[in-house]
């Protein structure tokens, strides 16, 4: 089935860090955080194998560790509660799922224009307790 590039209105974070591929219809914040999951699998899969590790550093007092980029989605969003409670409470319209997915061009722009190591570098300044990082 083919994917659309969407992400939850009403989320202030950056569509570089939230927007994911999805098959369009109806979407659960589960599948979301899946797809979301899947993403940066794909991306930390896509560069040199040392940046898992190092975005192991960068995250590692929110996520375990690691260093193989199979994993990367699952340490770095769902095993990662700090970055889904912050992406819960930036829910400013309240929580939007259910919902459906559908094509979204800011959101296929965002996936686009954004590799693993930005990723890692949004969600670490998402997540910090201070504006300065």
């Amino acid at each position: 089935m083919e994917k659309v590039a969407w992400a939850p209105q009403g989320v202030s974070a950056d569509w570089e860090l939230i927007a994911v591929l999805v098959p369009p219809g109806p979407i659960t914040k589960s599948q979301w955080l899946d797809a979301l999951a899947d993403r940066v699998t794909d991306m930390a899969m896509n560069e040199q194998p040392n940046l898992t590790k190092w975005a192991s550093r960068v995250l590692g007092h929110y996520v375990g560790n690691t260093d193989d980029p199979e994993e990367a989605g699952q340490f770095f969003v769902t095993g990662n509660w700090n970055l889904q409670e912050h992406l819960t409470l930036a829910m400013y319209e309240g929580d939007p799922f259910p919902c459906l997915a559908s094509e979204n061009v800011d959101a296929r722009t965002a996936i686009e224009n954004s590799d693993f190591v930005y990723w890692v570098e949004l969600v670490r300044a998402f997540v910090s307790s201070s504006s300065l990082d």
